[in-house]
């Protein structure tokens, strides 16, 4: 079953980037469960760089994007966006 998330926009993680990028943070909603997913938009025409990290944590995350193939990376996270594209950090 499909457990509900909260939006904690910008609660618990950082992003640094150009002027195009924006990002949303979730959390579940069962307290017990310490997953963080990032998802960063790039909005602008060009690609973008962006530098993620979540709050008071370190350690390995996943990262997914449309047409590439998924990746399990240490944080923090140095992402190329391409233009008009999003990237999703999930911190389990």
């Amino acid at each position: 079953m499909r457990q509900p998330s909260r939006i904690r926009d910008p609660l618990g993680a950082t992003v640094q980037g150009g002027k195009d990028i924006r990002y949303s943070v979730f959390k579940r909603f069962n307290k017990d469960d310490r997953s963080l997913a990032c998802v960063v938009v790039n909005f602008g025409d060009s690609p973008e760089q962006a530098d993620v990290r979540f709050d008071r944590e370190g350690g390995q995350v996943d990262v997914a994007a449309p047409f590439q193939s998924d990746r399990t990376v240490t944080l923090p996270v140095h992402l190329t966006i391409p233009p008009r594209r999003l990237v999703v950090v999930v911190k389990k």
